[in-house]
């Protein structure tokens, strides 16, 4: 019976040591990296102490499932070296704050330097001062030196800082930073023109600013001052209740854009800096402003509705203006007059023609759809097979209430919520529309799985506190 005894306590000291072993596993790290290195899972978390700087020539691969904590101001330098981030939907990388309350600034960030690549798949970078840095890069062999894919930059000072760099980045989360995007371009034939496909920019004090750059079916939603700054070409795009200027500066080719409930759907020039401008086939309604510009190039503005604001236009500048071909979803000049603020409203500035308009149906802003952007989707890996049906969680970054709408099933549906790591946090049932209480979880990203008739489907979350 001793025996027994003594073996039952040796296998609970082992079970206990087993167990306490793998809860404390994990890498500290400071210093440079010389030869090509590779940080797996089973490694992680990885604590950064100090500056971490990879050596010219050598590569960093990160791979799925990693946590990467950095302490206060440490650094991670990419020199004239490459940086691959290679997370999958099951399994992101997070790189983020070692603080126990974190907050924006408290590591530096990733400094690429010179002809520095990086590639981020399913990567999650959080409370740094800039999430990525560029200094002094050049065109590389590979096409483009940042590539981002599925990504989340949230909670940083800077999400992208960096000037005459190449860049790509589809399907990325830009949420609650300071400067989302901040990018500067001397355009020449030898930068190729970067993209931004399929990206949502909220809840951030600015937005998005990038000369040189596309933008495409991407939306801009609640951002507190300019969501979209000086972009050369924004196809397809939606803009909604933002607090400031939906889009503001610059801009050589705009079209089939939505501007919906911000306090001025469109600040931009027309005609000095661009030759050959299009601005054509946009909506532009229910904002406090739609659109303040001088005018004094007389732009037409043919295609465009602007309808419904609170003052549909407000000129700027001394000098006259024009402004042709608009549809302002109303023929009665008086009342078309009536929502132009101009010379007869301050006579500090010009007068604002508006003859001839566009005589167009109202009708049609009744059949645009306007995508919120707490309905927040991130992209499931078809090759994981885990998007058997189509699921909404909203809002997504949230505190405590998880909204939940399966779109197509009319079963029930038994769900969990996992760790990035796949560590099982919560199990509960949904059955079509139903609410979650998550409040209990800690701040981190987590994925939701849902399982009905044999289908699963899969979506990443953010708690915030």
């Amino acid at each position: 019976m001793k025996n027994q005894y003594l073996i039952a306590i040796a296998n609970l000291f082992i079970i206990t040591f087993s167990f306490n072993h793998q809860i404390n596993a994990q890498t500290i790290f400071s210093g440079g990296i010389y030869t090509n290195t590779t940080w797996s899972a089973a490694e992680s978390p990885f604590i950064i102490t100090d500056d971490v700087v990879v050596f010219p020539g050598n590569s960093l691969t990160i791979e799925a499932g990693v946590i990467v904590k950095f302490d206060t101001d440490a650094v991670l330098e990419i020199r004239n070296s490459n940086l691959y981030l290679l997370g999958t939907t099951a399994d992101s990388i997070t790189l983020t704050s070692n603080a126990a309350v974190p907050a924006r600034g408290d590591w530096q960030g990733i400094l690429l330097v010179d002809t520095s690549y990086i590639n981020l798949q399913f990567c999650n970078i959080s409370f740094a001062n800039k999430a990525i840095d560029v200094f002094l890069v050049e065109d590389n062999i590979e096409g483009y030196i940042v590539t981002g894919t599925n990504s989340t930059f949230t909670n940083n000072t800077w999400g992208i800082e960096g000037s005459d760099q190449t860049f790509k980045f589809e399907n990325c989360i830009f949420d609650n930073n300071l400067l989302a995007f901040g990018y500067i371009s001397t355009p020449s034939p030898d930068v190729l023109q970067n993209v931004i496909s399929n990206c949502v920019f909220s809840n951030n004090e600015n937005g998005l600013s990038g000369n040189n750059t596309t933008v495409k079916d991407s939306r801009f939603c609640n951002n507190l001052y300019w969501a979209c700054f000086s972009a050369d070409t924004i196809i397809n795009c939606q803009f909604t209740n933002n607090s400031g200027e939906a889009l503001k500066g610059g801009v050589q080719y705009c079209s089939d854009n939505i501007f919906y409930a911000n306090n001025i759907g469109v600040d931009i020039g027309f005609g000095y800096a661009y030759t050959g401008q299009v601005f054509s086939n946009n909506y532009i309604y229910n904002n406090t402003i739609g659109i303040r510009s001088g005018f004094e190039t007389s732009p037409d503005l043919s295609g465009n509705n602007i309808c419904n604001n609170e003052t549909n236009i407000e000129k700027t500048g001394i000098t006259a203006g024009a402004i042709l071909n608009v549809c302002f979803c109303e023929t009665d000049s008086t009342i078309i007059a009536s929502q132009i603020y101009d010379g007869y409203d301050d006579v500090s500035i010009g007068l604002l023609s508006f003859i001839p308009y566009s005589i167009c149906d109202s009708s049609v802003f009744d059949t645009l759809i306007i995508e919120d952007c707490d309905e927040i989707m991130l992209p499931i890996n078809d090759e994981l097979h885990i998007n058997d049906f189509e699921c909404k969680v909203f809002p997504n970054p949230t505190s405590e209430i998880l909204n939940i709408e399966i779109l197509g099933l009319t079963t029930n549906a038994s769900g969990m919520i996992l760790t990035i790591l796949g560590e099982k946090q919560m199990d509960f049932t949904v059955t079509g529309k139903s609410q979650l209480n998550i409040s209990s979880l800690a701040e981190g990203i987590y994925v939701l799985q849902l399982i009905a008739n044999g289908k699963t489907t899969a979506i990443k979350f953010i708690k915030t506190k």
